[in-house]
């Protein structure tokens, strides 16, 4: 395992490209593109990302993936590589600084893992917007915004809350929320 900058992959090298989200993906083609390099880079390296959002910025580029895990989140998307990858391969796992630790450790058991943090989550300083009470529903589409709210944000106290996928619900469920799928 190691860690590259943007500027220094050569995407070619590498036989699977994993991407968790669309920030990710984005990262890659605004890299190949400021750099100057080709898109051509990307032939023949098999594309995996996490959700549809992620595969999107590939498809409007016609750009194919290969697959995508029956629910979208690092979880199911760990168990579909574990499938698919036998030790042997050169993998490029582009995600932020927080990531699933399921689906790292599935992909740095694969033989070269090379790992780009294109972006920070952070926690807003933000405080509990007056206006909460005016909403139904609150949407977490990740476990960090969740947690990022822990403060302000409590059980049977406002609006009800929603998850996009398994790990988010299971860090609501954690916080005290319940049936927030």
């Amino acid at each position: 395992y190691h860690t590259e900058r943007m500027e220094d992959i050569v995407y070619s090298d590498y036989e699977y490209l994993v991407c968790t989200s669309r920030h990710g993906a984005e990262a890659v083609l605004r890299n190949i593109r400021e750099a100057k390099r080709d898109i051509r880079e990307l032939a023949g390296v098999k594309i995996f990302c996490v959700g549809s959002a992620t595969a999107r910025v590939f498809k409007d580029h016609l750009i194919r993936i290969e697959n995508l895990p029956e629910h979208y989140d690092g979880k199911s998307l760990a168990e579909l590589l574990k499938g698919i990858l036998t030790g042997e391969e050169r993998i490029l796992f582009v995600s932020g600084e927080m990531y699933n630790r399921e689906l790292y450790d599935v992909l740095a058991h694969g033989g070269m893992l090379s790992h780009v943090a294109v972006y920070e989550n952070q926690v807003c300083d933000a405080k509990k917007p007056e206006a909460l009470e005016e909403y139904d529903y609150v949407l977490f589409t990740c476990s960090s915004a969740a947690q990022a709210c822990r403060d302000w944000l409590k059980p049977g106290q406002g609006p009800e809350v929603l998850s996009i996928g398994s790990v988010t619900a299971q860090t609501l469920a954690e916080m005290g929320f319940e049936d927030v799928r």
